[in-house]
């Protein structure tokens, strides 16, 4: 059986894009696929575009998928468009329609929609948290790779407390 994948939105690529560490996001949870879709890889400025490219042409730990032409996913990409974004939209109709992870951190966005369709959803806190659950980072890192995001620009919390972090979805 195929892993579960972890279906990534612009945001938290730009966010670790910025900081140099977008190769540390699929081992954080070695357990998931990990994948951008062509709709969220052609809403990334160039830069970004090429680190992401970099990252998915030689480490493989990140794949470019084509949104599927499934009819239900289609449907429903069109549906979320009207009043979202189209890579928040593609992310949340590809893991309605094939049970797989909203990795976003963007949660005003989809945390009611992943919540009524019972979509599992992570963001860039959450991956923190998994990084130094999984011994991949500890804490002091976790705490200056967040700080660094934000001061790249990131809206994200200022305050990370792993010891009581409870995160978006249980992987």
């Amino acid at each position: 059986m195929a892993n579960k994948k972890i279906v990534l939105d612009a945001d938290v690529i730009i966010h670790f894009s910025k900081v140099n560490k977008l190769y540390l996001l699929a081992r954080f949870l070695p357990k998931y696929d990990f994948i951008v879709l062509d709709i969220v890889y052609n809403e990334i400025n160039n830069r970004t575009r090429t680190n992401l490219k970099n990252v998915i042409d030689s480490l493989k730990e990140i794949s470019l998928v084509t949104f599927p032409q499934d009819v239900n996913m289609m449907s429903e990409y069109g549906k979320l468009t009207r009043n979202l974004g189209k890579g928040e939209s593609a992310c949340m109709s590809y893991c309605r329609f094939s049970s797989n992870v909203v990795g976003s951190s963007n949660f005003i966005d989809i945390r009611n929609y992943c919540t009524k369709h019972s979509i599992p959803y992570v963001g860039t806190v959450d991956f923190l948290y998994y990084g130094i659950k999984n011994g991949v980072i500890n804490e002091k890192e976790a705490e200056s790779l967040l700080n660094s995001m934000i001061d790249q620009g990131a809206k994200l919390p200022s305050f990370f407390d792993y010891s009581t972090h409870i995160p978006s979805a249980i992987l």
